[in-house]
Protein backbone atom coordinates (compact mmCIF):
# COMPACT_ATOMS: atom_id res chain seq x y z
CA UNK A 1 0.00 0.00 0.00
CA UNK A 2 1.29 4.01 -0.58
CA UNK A 3 0.04 6.76 1.85
CA UNK A 4 -0.90 9.41 -0.87
CA UNK A 5 -0.79 12.66 2.07
CA UNK A 6 -1.26 13.45 5.79
CA UNK A 7 -4.64 14.56 6.96
CA UNK A 8 -3.36 16.04 10.25
CA UNK A 9 -1.33 16.02 12.92
CA UNK A 10 -3.72 15.18 16.24
CA UNK A 11 -3.01 16.36 19.47
CA UNK A 12 -4.89 15.59 22.45
CA UNK A 13 -5.55 17.97 25.36
CA UNK A 14 -6.91 18.63 28.83
CA UNK A 15 -9.11 21.36 27.52
CA UNK A 16 -9.92 22.44 23.73
CA UNK A 17 -10.72 26.41 24.10
CA UNK A 18 -7.40 26.70 26.25
CA UNK A 19 -5.31 24.98 23.66
CA UNK A 20 -6.72 27.03 20.65
CA UNK A 21 -6.08 30.07 22.33
CA UNK A 22 -2.53 29.52 22.71
CA UNK A 23 -2.73 29.04 19.09
CA UNK A 24 -4.25 31.58 18.38
CA UNK A 25 -3.33 34.14 20.54
CA UNK A 26 0.27 32.86 20.83
CA UNK A 27 1.07 31.93 17.90
CA UNK A 28 -1.14 33.98 15.27
CA UNK A 29 -2.66 30.36 14.10
CA UNK A 30 -6.01 30.74 12.31
CA UNK A 31 -8.87 28.28 14.29
CA UNK A 32 -10.50 26.81 11.08
CA UNK A 33 -13.76 25.28 13.42
CA UNK A 34 -14.55 23.10 16.12
CA UNK A 35 -17.26 21.02 16.94
CA UNK A 36 -18.68 18.69 19.48
CA UNK A 37 -18.65 14.93 18.19
CA UNK A 38 -20.63 12.62 20.07
CA UNK A 39 -21.87 10.83 17.21
CA UNK A 40 -22.25 6.65 18.03
CA UNK A 41 -19.08 6.36 14.81
CA UNK A 42 -16.67 7.57 16.97
CA UNK A 43 -16.83 4.40 18.96
CA UNK A 44 -15.82 2.92 16.48
CA UNK A 45 -12.79 5.13 14.85
CA UNK A 46 -11.39 5.74 18.48
CA UNK A 47 -12.25 2.43 20.07
CA UNK A 48 -13.41 3.66 23.18
CA UNK A 49 -17.12 2.56 23.37
CA UNK A 50 -19.23 6.07 24.27
CA UNK A 51 -16.45 8.61 22.96
CA UNK A 52 -17.23 12.06 23.29
CA UNK A 53 -14.90 14.67 21.91
CA UNK A 54 -14.80 18.29 21.67
CA UNK A 55 -12.35 19.14 18.11
CA UNK A 56 -11.16 21.96 17.24
CA UNK A 57 -8.85 22.25 13.86
CA UNK A 58 -6.14 25.25 13.26
CA UNK A 59 -3.87 25.69 10.64
CA UNK A 60 -1.54 28.05 9.20
CA UNK A 61 -2.14 29.69 5.62
CA UNK A 62 -0.26 28.29 3.30
CA UNK A 63 0.31 24.91 5.42
CA UNK A 64 -1.19 21.43 3.04
CA UNK A 65 -2.93 20.14 6.29
CA UNK A 66 -4.27 21.27 10.21
CA UNK A 67 -3.53 20.52 13.74
CA UNK A 68 -6.14 18.70 15.50
CA UNK A 69 -6.98 19.44 18.69
CA UNK A 70 -9.00 16.94 20.74
CA UNK A 71 -10.36 17.05 23.90
CA UNK A 72 -11.70 14.03 25.26
CA UNK A 73 -14.70 14.49 27.10
CA UNK A 74 -15.65 10.79 27.32
CA UNK A 75 -13.31 8.40 28.44
CA UNK A 76 -11.24 11.04 30.01
CA UNK A 77 -7.27 10.14 29.65
CA UNK A 78 -4.25 10.76 32.06
CA UNK A 79 -1.09 12.91 31.17
CA UNK A 80 1.16 11.36 28.79
CA UNK A 81 4.41 11.90 30.87
CA UNK A 82 6.47 12.50 27.61
CA UNK A 83 8.84 14.83 27.02
CA UNK A 84 12.27 15.56 25.18
CA UNK A 85 14.15 12.34 25.02
CA UNK A 86 11.02 9.75 25.99
CA UNK A 87 9.69 7.02 23.49
CA UNK A 88 6.44 7.74 22.54
CA UNK A 89 6.68 11.61 22.40
CA UNK A 90 6.06 13.63 19.61
CA UNK A 91 7.18 17.05 18.88
CA UNK A 92 5.91 19.22 15.48
CA UNK A 93 8.34 21.81 14.24
CA UNK A 94 7.38 25.43 12.72
CA UNK A 95 9.89 26.89 10.35
CA UNK A 96 9.74 30.51 10.62
CA UNK A 97 11.82 34.01 9.94
CA UNK A 98 13.55 36.12 12.75
CA UNK A 99 13.62 33.52 15.34
CA UNK A 100 14.90 35.62 17.95
CA UNK A 101 12.42 38.19 17.83
CA UNK A 102 9.70 34.94 17.91
CA UNK A 103 11.55 33.81 20.50
CA UNK A 104 11.51 37.14 22.77
CA UNK A 105 7.90 37.68 22.18
CA UNK A 106 6.88 34.34 23.18
CA UNK A 107 8.28 34.00 26.14
CA UNK A 108 7.09 37.71 27.09
CA UNK A 109 4.19 35.85 27.06
CA UNK A 110 5.00 33.38 29.23
CA UNK A 111 5.57 30.62 26.89
CA UNK A 112 8.34 27.72 28.65
CA UNK A 113 10.97 27.51 26.45
CA UNK A 114 13.57 24.50 26.99
CA UNK A 115 16.20 26.96 26.21
CA UNK A 116 17.71 29.51 24.20
CA UNK A 117 17.72 29.59 20.34
CA UNK A 118 20.90 27.49 19.39
CA UNK A 119 22.79 26.95 16.31
CA UNK A 120 22.43 23.68 14.82
CA UNK A 121 25.27 21.97 14.27
CA UNK A 122 24.66 17.96 13.95
CA UNK A 123 21.49 18.25 12.15
CA UNK A 124 19.95 17.45 8.86
CA UNK A 125 20.42 21.13 8.67
CA UNK A 126 23.19 22.64 10.07
CA UNK A 127 23.94 26.27 10.10
CA UNK A 128 20.15 26.39 10.77
CA UNK A 129 18.74 27.45 13.96
CA UNK A 130 15.70 26.27 16.20
CA UNK A 131 14.49 26.36 20.07
CA UNK A 132 12.05 23.75 21.38
CA UNK A 133 9.39 24.84 23.97
CA UNK A 134 5.96 23.46 25.58
CA UNK A 135 2.86 24.43 24.48
CA UNK A 136 -0.04 22.83 25.65
CA UNK A 137 -0.32 19.94 28.18
CA UNK A 138 3.77 20.20 27.73
CA UNK A 139 3.44 19.30 24.31
CA UNK A 140 6.94 19.96 22.42
CA UNK A 141 7.00 22.19 19.65
CA UNK A 142 9.91 23.43 17.59
CA UNK A 143 10.90 26.73 16.08
CA UNK A 144 13.30 26.50 13.26
CA UNK A 145 15.22 29.18 11.30
CA UNK A 146 16.76 28.97 7.89
CA UNK A 147 19.55 32.00 7.45
CA UNK A 148 19.60 34.81 9.85
CA UNK A 149 17.05 37.00 9.13
CA UNK A 150 17.05 39.93 12.17
CA UNK A 151 15.94 42.52 9.67
CA UNK A 152 12.96 40.60 8.40
CA UNK A 153 9.07 40.73 10.22
CA UNK A 154 9.32 37.73 12.56
CA UNK A 155 6.76 34.82 11.47
CA UNK A 156 5.70 31.45 11.52
CA UNK A 157 5.75 30.35 8.41
CA UNK A 158 4.78 26.61 7.85
CA UNK A 159 5.05 23.36 9.60
CA UNK A 160 8.51 21.76 8.45
CA UNK A 161 8.66 18.82 10.09
CA UNK A 162 6.90 16.08 12.35
CA UNK A 163 8.86 14.27 15.06
CA UNK A 164 8.64 10.93 16.90
CA UNK A 165 11.32 9.28 19.62
CA UNK A 166 11.51 5.69 19.15
CA UNK A 167 12.74 2.95 21.23
CA UNK A 168 14.31 1.44 17.64
CA UNK A 169 14.18 3.47 14.56
CA UNK A 170 14.35 0.03 12.48
CA UNK A 171 11.17 -0.61 13.68
CA UNK A 172 9.65 1.88 12.70
CA UNK A 173 10.88 2.14 9.25
CA UNK A 174 9.22 -1.60 8.76
CA UNK A 175 5.98 0.01 9.18
CA UNK A 176 6.54 3.23 7.84
CA UNK A 177 8.20 2.79 4.69
CA UNK A 178 7.94 -1.08 4.23
CA UNK A 179 4.18 -1.25 4.73
CA UNK A 180 3.14 2.59 4.41
CA UNK A 181 5.48 3.40 1.74
CA UNK A 182 7.06 6.75 2.81
CA UNK A 183 10.65 7.45 1.99
CA UNK A 184 13.39 7.41 3.74
CA UNK A 185 15.63 10.33 2.57
CA UNK A 186 18.09 10.40 5.21
CA UNK A 187 20.46 9.23 8.46
CA UNK A 188 22.71 10.77 10.58
CA UNK A 189 24.28 9.93 14.46
CA UNK A 190 25.13 12.94 16.61
CA UNK A 191 26.75 13.25 19.61
CA UNK A 192 24.07 14.99 21.86
CA UNK A 193 26.13 18.03 22.25
CA UNK A 194 23.05 20.41 20.85
CA UNK A 195 20.74 19.32 23.55
CA UNK A 196 23.31 20.39 26.12
CA UNK A 197 20.73 22.27 28.98
CA UNK A 198 18.11 20.47 27.86
CA UNK A 199 17.41 17.78 30.97
CA UNK A 200 17.81 14.94 28.65
CA UNK A 201 20.11 12.42 29.48
CA UNK A 202 23.99 13.49 29.91
CA UNK A 203 24.96 11.06 27.28
CA UNK A 204 21.91 12.04 24.62
CA UNK A 205 24.04 10.58 21.71
CA UNK A 206 21.55 9.85 19.29
CA UNK A 207 20.22 8.73 15.75
CA UNK A 208 18.11 10.18 13.96
CA UNK A 209 16.22 9.29 10.52
CA UNK A 210 14.41 11.34 7.72
CA UNK A 211 11.40 10.40 5.71
CA UNK A 212 9.75 12.45 3.51
CA UNK A 213 5.58 11.93 3.66
CA UNK A 214 4.04 11.41 0.86
CA UNK A 215 1.81 14.19 -1.06
CA UNK A 216 3.30 17.00 1.37
CA UNK A 217 5.95 18.70 1.78
CA UNK A 218 6.47 18.31 5.20
CA UNK A 219 9.19 15.55 6.41
CA UNK A 220 8.90 13.01 9.42
CA UNK A 221 11.69 13.04 11.95
CA UNK A 222 12.88 9.92 13.80
CA UNK A 223 14.80 10.22 17.16
CA UNK A 224 16.45 7.16 18.68
CA UNK A 225 18.32 7.81 21.75
CA UNK A 226 21.18 5.78 22.91
CA UNK A 227 19.50 6.06 26.57
CA UNK A 228 15.94 6.94 27.13
CA UNK A 229 15.53 10.11 29.68
CA UNK A 230 12.58 8.15 31.64
CA UNK A 231 9.71 5.25 30.66
CA UNK A 232 7.85 5.74 27.85
CA UNK A 233 4.85 7.78 27.34
CA UNK A 234 1.64 6.31 27.46
CA UNK A 235 0.46 7.16 24.06
CA UNK A 236 -2.86 5.97 24.25
CA UNK A 237 -4.58 8.72 22.33
CA UNK A 238 -7.15 10.04 24.69
CA UNK A 239 -3.93 10.97 27.48
CA UNK A 240 -3.30 14.31 27.07
CA UNK A 241 -0.28 15.75 25.66
CA UNK A 242 -0.25 12.26 23.34
CA UNK A 243 -0.73 12.71 19.23
CA UNK A 244 -1.37 11.05 16.51
CA UNK A 245 -0.53 10.95 12.68
CA UNK A 246 -3.91 10.72 9.70
CA UNK A 247 -2.59 9.50 6.14
CA UNK A 248 -4.38 9.92 3.58
CA UNK A 249 -5.48 6.54 1.39
CA UNK A 250 -7.77 6.34 -1.35
CA UNK A 251 -8.98 2.83 -0.55
CA UNK A 252 -9.85 2.33 3.39
CA UNK A 253 -10.68 -0.99 3.19
CA UNK A 254 -8.43 -2.56 0.87
CA UNK A 255 -5.56 -1.13 3.11
CA UNK A 256 -6.93 -1.54 6.18
CA UNK A 257 -6.75 -5.81 4.81
CA UNK A 258 -3.11 -5.41 3.76
CA UNK A 259 -2.28 -4.10 7.44
CA UNK A 260 -4.04 -6.42 9.19
CA UNK A 261 -2.38 -9.23 7.41
CA UNK A 262 0.79 -7.52 8.37
CA UNK A 263 -0.01 -7.71 12.03
CA UNK A 264 -0.85 -4.26 12.56
CA UNK A 265 -3.34 -3.47 15.30
CA UNK A 266 -6.56 -2.06 14.43
CA UNK A 267 -9.46 -0.76 16.98
CA UNK A 268 -11.80 -2.26 14.50
CA UNK A 269 -12.89 -2.42 10.69
CA UNK A 270 -12.98 1.36 9.07
CA UNK A 271 -16.26 3.18 10.14
CA UNK A 272 -18.46 5.54 8.35
CA UNK A 273 -18.07 9.37 9.44
CA UNK A 274 -22.24 10.27 9.61
CA UNK A 275 -21.73 14.03 11.21
CA UNK A 276 -19.16 17.13 10.62
CA UNK A 277 -17.12 18.90 8.36
CA UNK A 278 -16.27 15.18 7.37
CA UNK A 279 -19.34 13.40 6.86
CA UNK A 280 -19.34 10.29 4.11
CA UNK A 281 -15.43 9.85 4.78
CA UNK A 282 -13.85 6.65 6.37
CA UNK A 283 -11.58 6.44 8.87
CA UNK A 284 -10.38 4.01 11.74
CA UNK A 285 -7.22 4.27 14.36
CA UNK A 286 -4.38 1.55 14.94
CA UNK A 287 -1.18 1.34 16.93
CA UNK A 288 2.21 1.02 15.56
CA UNK A 289 5.76 1.04 17.16
CA UNK A 290 6.20 1.83 20.39
CA UNK A 291 2.15 2.28 20.75
CA UNK A 292 2.29 5.37 18.73
CA UNK A 293 -1.49 5.69 17.47
CA UNK A 294 -2.28 6.59 13.42
CA UNK A 295 -5.43 7.13 11.82
CA UNK A 296 -6.30 5.94 8.04
CA UNK A 297 -8.81 8.60 6.35
CA UNK A 298 -10.57 8.39 3.32
CA UNK A 299 -12.28 11.17 2.15
CA UNK A 300 -16.07 11.29 1.23
CA UNK A 301 -16.58 10.02 -2.61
Amino acid sequence: MTIIGLTHSGLSVSNLESALDFFKEKLLIEEICSQLSDQDYLAKVTGFPGARLKIGFVRKEGDTFPLEIIEYLTPQGVPSRGGLGIVGTQHRCYQVSNLDALYDRLRNQSIEFLSEPRDLEESFWPGARDVFFYGPDQTIFEFLEFGLSKREEHEIMRIHHLGLTVSESCAALELLCGILGLEKIDEMETSGEDLKGFGVAVDARSKLTLLKITGTEVLLELWQFQRMHGPNALTAHNNLGSGHLCFLVDDIFQDHSILEKAGVKFVGPPAEITAGINKGAYAVYFSGFDDYRFELFQKPV
